[in-house]
């Protein structure tokens, strides 16, 4: 199994090597427009690349929240009181939705690789409108991992909150 950077690695060859394969001008050599495609498309890589590296951030910082969830939620069930059981279901609930985050980022992931896949066995045929679709669709995806690392910089904050006397912070 290859890791990661062997995984863009070969990509980004395959995305180069579009260039020598796609099809070539009257006197041998690709055309411009081509050449101009490839260079798209290989951006669209790149920033493609930063936006999957992004969501394992999130994926991992998702599942660290959870973890800290269940050792908080294990100290509130050794002590006694109905504040202390309270408080447990409170980060029961957070480490529930930290766990939907985390499973949501390695979603987002692997539809990014599908994209990603695309991206790098793209069809010199495609029109101008097919490449903006596909990086619109980029562009979005981009905008729901920051908008992922911002929901849990909130959650974070009410575990910090939750964590204080009468929830005052």
């Amino acid at each position: 199994m290859f890791n990661r950077r062997a995984k863009a690695a070969m990509l980004a060859a395959v995305v180069v090597g579009l260039g020598a394969t796609a099809p070539v001008g009257a006197q041998g050599i690709p055309s411009r427009m081509q050449q101009q495609q490839v260079t798209r498309m290989q951006q669209q890589v790149t920033r493609l690349n930063e936006a999957m590296q992004r969501m394992v951030q999130i994926r991992d910082r998702a599942h660290q929240f959870e973890q800290a969830m269940v050792q908080e939620m294990a100290r509130l069930h050794q002590q006694e009181g109905a504040q202390q059981a309270l408080r447990a279901q409170e980060h029961e609930r957070l480490r529930v939705m930290a766990q939907a985050m985390g499973e949501g980022a390695r979603e987002m992931h692997q539809a990014m690789e599908q994209l990603r896949t695309m991206l790098g066995e793209a069809d010199p045929a495609w029109d101008r409108n097919t490449e903006r679709e596909f990086e619109r669709l980029r562009e979005h995806w981009e905008e729901m991992a920051g908008q992922m690392g911002e929901g849990l910089t909130i959650m974070e904050r009410l575990r910090d909150r939750l964590g204080q006397p009468d929830g005052d912070a």
